[in-house]
């Protein structure tokens, strides 16, 4: 499918204040690669982007050294990584993947790194209806690229020549929440030419497009109520791994791990919403102590 979405620059963080209460910070966006309508509230949105049967995301990839601490054990002491069946966790793990759900308020370090030019390298505001595909990029290698992947417990060693890896998002909304699946995609080789018709319109539509491989059994499904935050990284100790090579890039002599960072804004609009400023955005703080035990 082709992707349907928009492009803003939310602001997001949050920091307590005394007497119990909790205040919204809305925070500068990082720069994009990409143009963007930047300094403009996702409550901007027109109408048409932010109806009843559309998802909103906002979505940033920060990058910082292979060893950086907090990327790679302070972060994930705040998620819980135990949100996939047993099985996929351990093939995840295999693949050199790692995933989690942020509990509580978002460590400020976090927020730190997304205000961070050089650290923040992708940050964008996403609306998307439901059902529909997003494409999300995450590292390109102008060289070929060896992989290692785990499939029913059997190794398998695969040449990918020039890779884009990334993941297919695709969102379900289900009352409140949404239900966000994500597999591993990984494109190689060159573009090719294909016509793809378009029945409803009685016509033939150019598409270029490279050679597209999808890690299905890879796919995981994650529940999300608005404003829950979803944390997507690799493992470096996982070397030579899909996983691996999907988040750890080297840099002129460097080697950096990049880490994919999904918050939920809300799944649905009241259908007689015409104002897109009415639209709930509830605390992440409040949201954290409804859902603490």
């Amino acid at each position: 499918m082709v992707p349907a979405d928009a492009t803003y620059i939310p602001n997001w963080a949050f920091m307590p204040i005394c007497r119990g209460y909790w205040l919204v910070l809305f925070l500068a966006g990082c720069v994009s690669t990409e143009p963007s309508r930047s300094g403009v509230p996702w409550q901007s949105f027109k109408a048409n982007d932010t109806g009843p049967d559309r998802v909103l995301f906002d979505i940033a990839l920060v990058q910082r050294p292979i060893n950086d601490p907090f990327l790679n054990t302070e972060l994930w002491a705040s998620a819980d990584e135990m949100i996939l069946p047993v099985d996929l966790r351990e093939n995840l793990e295999l693949n050199g993947f790692r995933i989690g759900l942020l509990v509580g308020s978002p460590p400020e370090k976090l927020g730190q790194l997304l205000l961070s030019d050089r650290s923040c390298i992708d940050r964008r505001g996403r609306s998307v209806p439901s059902g529909v595909l997003l494409a999300q990029n995450l590292r390109e290698s102008p060289d070929a690229a060896e992989a290692i992947l785990h499939r029913d417990k059997v190794q398998e060693t695969v040449t990918f020549e020039r890779p884009l890896f990334g993941l297919d998002l695709l969102p379900n909304l289900k009352r409140q929440t949404v239900r966000l699946r994500m597999t591993p995609r990984i494109e190689t080789g060159v573009k090719s030419m294909n016509f793809k018709p378009v029945p409803e319109e009685s016509k033939w539509n150019l598409e270029l497009k490279r050679p597209t491989k999808l890690l299905t059994d890879l796919a995981m499904e994650i529940d999300l109520a608005p404003n829950q935050i979803l944390i997507v990284g690799g493992r470096p100790e996982r070397g030579g791994s899909v996983g691996y090579l999907t988040f750890v890039d080297d840099q002129s002599g460097e080697t950096y791990q990049r880490l994919l960072i999904i918050r939920h804004l809300r799944s649905a609009a009241p259908a007689q919403t015409t104002d897109s400023s009415d639209i709930p955005y509830p605390a992440l703080a409040s949201q954290a102590s409804r859902s603490a035990p």
